[in-house]
């Protein structure tokens, strides 16, 4: 009969407990990592909402609308996102705020640090998940790439997208979760009609994921991802303002302009290949060229400026659909081996490497609006830009074509005060002219940045 015996020397025993110290420092080391992640999320919404980044572009024009009349305003089109958006506006002025810039910043959490919000909550869900660096790559090239017009409604849409994916796949079962995931596919029938194609990648997780669902909420939710697409189809078909969806269609168009965009996607995409297929070996090897590459956009590449995030909306869509079918494609056929822990390194290099010239684009924002706010509480009713002492460079990147007089009627502190035209616009000219004044309950008691 032949004995067995056991290595117990000190020395293996060693070797046993230096291992199991390693994996749980590596275990801590990516806990840490993906709570950072979150909290890269939460600061970058806090920031929009002390901005008032809300008034960024044509949402001035929003605001206006609501305080002219007390109510909501909304296109057919997207008139559940604006509903949802418009709810924390609403809701303050029932509730009896009046001052404007605190509207403003209660605009700026609805429309900028809600769909961000959205997001970090995706990643919450997901925080157990091999997915989590997948979603965090998405939102860095989602959202930090097209989220600056925080008035859009696509950056709603996006951020429910990236929440019912992220529940569907780590909690399909759970009653909270499928209420959840209910509302959001209700109010993602009229959101943005990039539904068109999100709306079947949400269709196929929740087929991956049908019996954890349960056939009734799988039913409920597949009938209600088709309406999304459905109404989508039709705004795509018969748009509001052709100009404006000829301009969205063209999905290629910001690769022309943004730089930063370009070279984002190439490292997401080199990502998600080795997510998908690489050993550990190579993925630590990609990892390297990953935050290479994410040093070379924060040093070498312009930043672009914010009417780029708007005109690249639709690819940023199209990025978060080839992720949401790439993520449904592992919850069919899983990885055997485990994923290098260095992806980790290389999603966050990406998530801050984008973030940085975000914060910084809204920082700046906060100066412009500053000398803004100067200069419109003067005395001196119309006034050409050009006549003012404010950087007309500055104004047509986070101004819109047609907001100034929007926006200056928003900062008046009491009446003769200046009404800054749009740019290229002289007061003789015919389309001049001010604004109706806001509803007389609300007062601006002072300025934005005080």
């Amino acid at each position: 009969m032949t004995s067995v015996t056991f290595d117990d020397s000190p020395m293996t025993r060693t070797r046993g407990d230096r291992g199991e110290n390693e994996q749980r420092l590596s275990t801590r080391i990516e806990r840490s990592a993906r709570f950072g992640a979150v909290a890269v999320l939460v600061v970058l919404a806090a920031q929009s909402v002390w901005a008032a980044r809300g008034l960024v572009a044509d949402g001035s024009f929003y605001l206006w609308s609501v305080l002219s009349s007390g109510s909501f305003f909304l296109y057919p089109s997207r008139f559940l996102a604006q509903l949802v958006t418009q709810a924390p506006l609403l809701g303050a002025i029932t509730a009896g705020v009046r001052d404007v810039p605190t509207l403003a910043r209660i605009e700026s959490f609805g429309t900028g640090a809600l769909p961000v919000l959205l997001w970090a909550v995706a990643l919450l869900v997901l925080r157990r998940k091999r997915s989590f660096w997948m979603f965090v790559v998405a939102f860095a090239v989602t959202f930090l790439n097209s989220g600056f017009i925080s008035v859009g409604e696509y950056n709603l849409a996006y951020g429910l997208v990236a929440l019912s994916a992220a529940l569907i796949i780590a909690a399909p079962g759970h009653p909270v979760a499928r209420v959840a995931l209910l509302l959001s596919a209700v109010v993602l029938i009229a959101s943005y009609e990039s539904l068109v194609y999100l709306g079947p990648a949400l269709i196929v997780l929740a087929i991956i994921h049908r019996r954890a669902l349960g056939r009734p909420w799988f039913w409920m939710l597949v009938g209600t991802y088709g309406l999304a697409v459905v109404y989508s189809t039709y705004w795509i078909l018969f748009p509001r303002d052709a100009s404006n969806f000829g301009s969205a269609a063209d999905v290629l168009y910001p690769l022309h302009y943004d730089q930063a965009f370009g070279y984002s996607l190439l490292v997401a995409g080199l990502f998600v290949v080795l997510w998908l297929f690489a050993p550990p070996l190579v993925q630590r090897i990609g990892t390297v060229l990953m935050v290479a590459g994410c040093l070379f956009i924060v040093v070498a590449v312009p930043w672009p400026e914010p009417w780029m995030h708007y005109a690249s909306r639709a690819l940023a869509g199209v990025a978060l659909f080839v992720v949401l079918l790439c993520v449904g494609f592992r919850e069919v056929r899983p990885r055997a081996k485990p994923d290098s822990r260095s992806l980790s390194i290389a999603a966050l290099a990406l998530l801050v490497a984008l973030s940085i010239p975000f914060a910084y684009r809204t920082e700046a924002f906060t100066h412009w609006l500053a000398q803004f706010d100067a200069v419109t509480v003067q005395q001196g009713g119309l006034t050409a830009l050009d006549s003012t002492t404010l950087p007309v460079e500055r104004t047509h990147i986070y101004g819109w074509t047609y907001t100034n007089p929007y926006l200056s009627m928003l900062l008046h502190t009491g009446e003769g005060q200046r009404v800054i035209l749009n740019p290229g616009q002289a007061t003789t000219d015919p389309g001049a002219g001010a604004p109706a004044p806001i509803e007389p309950r609300f007062a601006n008691n002072g300025p934005l940045y005080g």
